[in-house]
């Protein structure tokens, strides 16, 4: 069931990306909407784990702190998903494969 879950949320995401690309010539903004990164994050891993060639461990480390962000989602998504699939191809062929991911909110960053 969370595969077809996957599966069905994934063809609206790339069917969203396909009619913006659509309309290349005339400038539009995705939508941004509040999201939650990590939800975003394990979207994502979940897509990369799937689509991996080889075995591949994905660890998360997730500041729970960290909070929502004004984002485009599905280019969010798009985003973090090439980087990981990038990560995983430059491990191939090693033994115990992993992918480590994490976030932190860094409060000082914001302030100057």
């Amino acid at each position: 069931a969370r595969m077809g879950q996957l599966i069905v949320s994934e063809v609206d995401r790339i069917r969203s990306l396909v009619e913006q690309m659509e309309v290349f010539n005339q400038p539009r903004h995705a939508p941004k909407e509040p999201i939650n990164v990590h939800e975003v994050l394990r979207h994502a891993a979940l897509l990369a784990h799937s689509s991996a060639s080889f075995p591949v461990a994905i660890a998360e480390h997730f500041d729970p702190s960290l909070p929502m962000v004004a984002a485009p989602r599905d280019a969010l998504i798009q985003m973090v998903l090439n980087l990981m699939k990038n990560g995983i191809e430059a491990m191939q062929g090693q033994h115990n494969a992993m992918l480590n991911l994490a976030t932190d909110y860094c409060r000082d960053a914001l302030a100057g």
